[in-house]
């Protein structure tokens, strides 16, 4: 299986996101704390939407939680490519 199963997730990577990366082209660090045991780590479409993100720059870690979700904690880094530094962003 080569493509993810929800066509619209897939045409939404494809075509926004290849082109929100042609114009914010820093690396960007996606870590996801909740749902590491929710999705199950042999998910053929969660490999395939992580590759593909990866394909684009984006570096995605799923970690933490427990087979039922009470909370998601999204961090994010982005590498400014136009003058160094880093962006942060937390959410819970």
């Amino acid at each position: 299986m080569n493509t993810i199963s929800n066509k619209y997730i897939g045409i939404y990577i494809d075509n926004y996101i290849k082109t929100f990366r042609s114009y914010v082209a820093g690396k960007y660090a996606i870590k996801i704390n909740g749902l590491g045991d929710f999705i199950s780590a042999n998910n053929d479409d969660t490999i395939l939407i992580i590759d593909k993100l990866q394909s684009y720059g984006f570096e995605v870690e799923l970690s933490g939680g427990q087979d039922v979700i009470d909370e998601i904690q999204v961090e994010y880094t982005c590498e400014n490519s136009k003058g160094g530094g880093e962006n942060h962003l937390n959410i819970r």
